[in-house]
């Protein structure tokens, strides 16, 4: 069985329960422990009235609603898709999808 497992600043990546083994593989480690990181860094140079990232209540809440609460424009196979892939091309392309569903004009860069 899937579960998405976010991590802040939009990053996530899944973790699957193996049937035979019950056993919790999380994928990639290195993107957890980068983020952990990345979490310290950015809390640790908050300015006075800044909010700090709070890694387990964006987890409780990003389990609470679910893929479906997203509100993002996309289904939740292409919501699955956007959480778990690697491929930034196919990341922009999936954003830009559901920004396109929702009526909302991306404004790109020049």
């Amino acid at each position: 069985m899937k579960r998405l497992i976010p991590f802040a600043l939009g990053v996530a990546v899944a973790s699957c329960s193996s049937p035979k083994s019950g056993s919790q593989i999380s994928q990639p480690i290195v993107a957890e422990t980068v983020s952990r990181a990345a979490i310290e860094l950015y809390n640790s140079q908050l300015a006075p009235n800044g909010e700090p990232i709070d890694y387990k209540a964006l987890t409780a809440e990003f389990e609470g609603f679910g893929i479906a609460g997203l509100n993002n424009g996309l289904d939740a196979a292409e919501n699955e898709r956007l959480l778990t892939t690697m491929n930034l091309p196919e990341m922009i392309a999936l954003i830009l999808r559901g920004l396109s569903r929702l009526g909302k004009s991306p404004v790109l860069a020049r």
